[in-house]
């Protein structure tokens, strides 16, 4: 999945030159948060950076943002060949049909079949000698399908009348699973609003799912199991990978889940102490967000645009103060099952650095 999105990322950044007016005011109209990103591959063209980008919105809308406009863009006659072109006039080999590549949009929830995850393979020219087979007997072993996903696929499968009949269901995502687990309670959107007596409770164990997401966040030999606990975890990864599970699950009201339907549920079992130890660290970056935005708006920093605040390393996550204010305050279909404690604020973090210059903010 992050290779499907990579690839179709970088195929709009190198198409954006084709994006029209019209384009651009079309995709604005479902997806206006981006709409800085779309003016500026009309008025300065391709983005530098752009694939390490988090954005700060909810990934999966962001993915539907990408394929929304390189669905548009598809249409452009001159597509194909700005598609399958580097900047330097190269041919990209692998893309030599980039509409199937365009119409690739397999939901992330969805359970695929070995043809399926073939064919996806040949359009993104991945074929199984680039990867060793120990690493892929490794990833087989290690790494499950989420509960969610199964889930919804059972519930696919009963009848309707069946279907209407369920009032509870706890999902308990307590292993490592693939294709970004996060997104996945977007699948039951419509079964939820089939049956508004539904209630589903997800439970995401902070410490055999969540943390374990990207390997890269951890810090080598430091990785040990204690009891089953993972240790070696670095500090400055932690809200990067707390960040997309409330973001996503924050975002399932404005994509059409009812109110009361779906609740997540932070599991820090079975060391809730260390675990909010782990929030609170996430509490003290919202705070240093806030306290640079309130440094912008004050005027004692240089106002960024605004793909440069959201690169700034203080930037995590769009509403991340208030998201967590409402956690802690129990005003949240996100719930932590340890104390959250008392919220950082950015008066406290701003009182201490009112003074530092743009550089020692890091601008």
């Amino acid at each position: 999945m992050r290779t499907w999105h990579r690839e179709k990322l970088g195929m709009l950044d190198r198409v954006s030159s084709l994006l029209t007016p019209e384009m651009a005011d079309d995709v604005a109209r479902s997806y206006p948060q981006f709409r800085p990103i779309l003016d500026h591959w009309r008025l300065h063209g391709r983005i530098s950076r752009l694939q390490d980008m988090d954005l700060g919105e909810a990934p999966s809308v962001f993915r539907d943002f990408v394929q929304f406009t390189l669905g548009l863009v598809a249409e452009h006659p001159k597509f194909d060949s700005a598609a399958t072109k580097t900047p330097t006039g190269s041919q990209i080999c692998h893309h030599q049909q980039p509409k199937e590549l365009v119409n690739l949009r397999p939901a992330s929830w969805a359970l695929c079949d070995g043809d399926k995850i073939a064919r996806m393979r040949t359009i993104l020219g991945i074929w199984p000698s680039d990867s060793p087979s120990y690493e892929i007997k490794q990833i087989s072993n290690e790494f499950c399908l989420s509960v969610a996903s199964m889930a919804i696929e059972f519930l696919q499968s009963l009848q309707a009348t069946k279907r209407i009949e369920l009032r509870h269901i706890t999902l308990l995502e307590d292993r490592t699973t693939i294709a970004h687990p996060e997104y996945h309670a977007r699948g039951f959107i419509p079964l939820c609003q089939k049956n508004l007596r539904l209630r589903i409770e997800r439970r995401a164990s902070l410490w055999t799912n969540i943390f374990l997401r990207d390997s890269c966040c951890f810090s080598g030999k430091e990785i040990v199991h204690t009891g089953g606990i993972l240790v070696g975890l670095e500090a400055h990864h932690i809200t990067r990978l707390m960040g997309p599970w409330i973001t996503e699950a924050l975002a399932l009201t404005s994509l059409g889940m009812p109110p009361e339907s779906f609740t997540l549920v932070i599991d820090g079992e079975p060391i809730l102490e260390k675990s909010s130890e782990v929030f609170g660290i996430v509490q003290r970056d919202a705070a240093w967000q806030a306290a640079l935005d309130e440094c912008y708006s004050r005027q004692l920093l240089p106002k960024p645009s605004w793909i440069e605040r959201r690169l700034h390393p203080c930037y995590m996550f769009e509403g991340l103060p208030q998201a967590l204010s409402d956690i802690v305050s129990g005003n949240s279909l996100v719930r932590c099952n340890f104390p959250t404690g008392e919220l950082w604020t950015m008066e406290t973090v701003l009182g201490e650095h009112e003074e530092w210059s743009s550089s020692e903010w890091g601008i």
